[in-house]
């Protein structure tokens, strides 16, 4: 797993490694599953390191915590499926036209297909309320744009209010099919072994009714928390197969619609298709600015350069690709409606870039990307946030898929039936 770049400096606490008591089903046998092959390419010579300054998080105006929330769920779900999107840019050695050939490479679907990727997320925070005071995600993918296969597994750790620590793991593998396999795995462990620091006396024994009021216990977030984990527990170690139509019932959205990340993984496994038309727009309104000045972190082993986006360019570019094949047939693909709708101006890019954090990548002689890095601050320092993605071009990936599992209903059914004391049929989950 990746660690903060030596010379960074990390803003958050990244512990890598919930408490009622919920009857204990046998743990059903988790189902063998290869973990997929990686072939790597041959290594390549390595630049000198530089010496960097310590880097700090670029610090935005206060704002709700959930832009750095939105900015996690984003990492993952690229992380999970949608390995093109993240293959941006290049020069082992740096290079005046590293960016726009790189970009080039990836709009013309000349990218590699095959992806390995090895990151890290970690927030910590000082308000109140949330539910934890740090949550790291430490994961490693691996994506055959081939074959349009995908796994990953994350080791989720985060210390609650209380002072306890959890630690868990999540397996997921994806098929061409727009199938999803999921495992959640040491959950009972997890609550078992879950300790919540001393917490100071109430003296309820008081005739004054202002203090008895701090008697009534309600229940705590990490409460809730340990509670929905010991629900989790009934499906610990067993593998659960969603279709399709599953997430079309549990989101509510119709099922001639295929999946949004179904979607996207498609279109970007046909980049070729849209490379000519991505390409010009790009060179029409080349939005992305590159420099390897004034970096505040140490490159891990390519060349590294900071990005920042032009304001005016970015906004033309998002104007110009709304109305692209490539975006159509994506929105499409989604069911959504496509309308002509208002230019983003200068002032709202302006408004939406200002707030992004430094972007620093790395890049290999071949025009590949190979590290992705942000750090972010808001509300002065009281929400920090750390991404850290590595990635790698393998010449093979293979992914098995689990043999044994339990559709998504069946898994719903039995914890219903756990939460009410039989079996639901009129499962909200259940489908026809």
């Amino acid at each position: 797993m990746n660690e903060n770049p030596e010379g960074t400096p990390n803003p958050l606490n990244p512990n890598p490694e919930v408490a009622p008591t919920a009857p204990e089903p046998v743990a059903a046998e988790p189902a063998p599953v290869a973990e997929p092959t990686v072939v790597e390419q041959p290594a390549v010579a390595q630049p000198v390191a530089q010496p960097t300054e310590m880097a700090q998080p670029k610090v935005a105006k206060p704002k709700k915590a959930g832009l750095i929330v939105a900015i996690i769920l984003c990492v993952v779900a690229i992380a999970a499926g949608v390995a093109a999107a993240l293959i941006f840019i290049n020069p082992f050695a740096a290079k005046k036209d590293a960016v726009p050939a790189a970009l080039a490479k990836l709009m013309s679907g000349d990218a590699p297909r095959m992806v390995a990727l090895d990151g890290s997320v970690s927030v910590t925070t000082s308000e109140e309320s949330m539910p934890f005071s740090d949550f790291n995600v430490k994961f490693q993918a691996s994506l055959n744009g081939i074959h349009k296969e995908n796994y990953a597994n994350a080791v989720i750790s985060t210390t609650l209010t209380d002072g306890g620590k959890l630690s868990f793991n999540v397996d997921e593998v994806g098929n061409s099919k727009g199938e999803y396999y999921v495992r959640l795995s040491k959950i009972a462990e997890a609550i078992n072994n879950y300790e919540p620091l001393p917490q100071e006396a109430t003296d309820c024994a008081s005739d004054d009714e202002s203090e008895l009021e701090d008697c009534i216990e309600e229940p705590s977030s990490s409460d809730s928390i340990l509670s929905i984990l010991s629900v989790l527990k009934l499906i610990d170690e067993e593998w659960i197969r969603i279709q399709s139509n599953d997430v079309s019932e549990i989101t509510g959205t119709t099922s001639t619609n295929t999946s949004p990340a179904q979607c996207l993984t498609d279109a970007t496994s046909n980049m070729s298709k849209y490379g000519e038309e991505l390409t010009g727009v790009y060179q029409q309104y080349p939005f992305i600015n590159y420099t390897t000045e004034n970096l505040k972190i140490s490159q891990k082993k390519d060349a590294l350069y900071l990005l920042s986006l032009d304001t005016e360019k970015t906004a033309s570019f998002i104007n110009a690709l709304r109305d692209s094949s490539f975006v159509k047939e994506i929105s499409s693909c989604m069911g959504i409606k496509t309308t002509s709708g208002e230019d983003l101006t200068t002032e709202k890019a302006q408004e939406i870039i200002k707030d992004f954090p430094d972007l620093y990548v790395e890049i290999d002689n071949n025009d590949n990307f190979t590290r992705i890095y942000f750090a972010i601050s808001q509300d002065e320092n009281k929400m920090t946030a750390t991404v850290d993605l590595s990635l790698a071009y393998p010449s093979q990936i293979t992914i098995n898929e689990p043999t044994e599992y339990i559709d998504v209903n069946e898994a719903m059914t039995k914890i219903m039936s756990e939460l009410y004391g039989s079996d639901n049929e009129d499962s909200i989950f259940s489908i026809d």
